[in-house]
């Protein structure tokens, strides 16, 4: 679909579940989080935070992290394609 609808940019960043929202709420019920989070301490954290799109804290239900890999590699070497396609067309525009 991104291919199809040729956007200028694309920005996927990987779920980051705050406290407070539906999402956390989900990712604890149903323990999805990647990593053994401490629910009394996490604002004490250095690792909660955007990093790049290179961490995942919570898993999909019907997808294991090497897949979440896989998918994340295959987005950004889209992503990469399509910029260099697109710095292409401008430079001989």
């Amino acid at each position: 679909m991104i291919e199809e609808i040729d956007v200028d940019e694309v920005l996927l960043p990987n779920l980051m579940p705050f406290p407070g929202t539906s999402v956390f709420e989900q990712a604890v019920r149903d323990r999805l989080f990647v990593d053994e989070i401490d629910l009394d301490n996490m604002w004490r954290m250095t690792g909660f935070r955007y990093h790049n799109n290179v961490k995942f804290y919570i898993k999909p239900y019907k997808m294991e992290i090497e897949e979440l890999n896989e998918f994340r590699e295959k987005f950004d070497r889209l992503l990469s394609d399509m910029r260099n396609r697109k710095n292409r067309e401008r430079q001989y525009a």
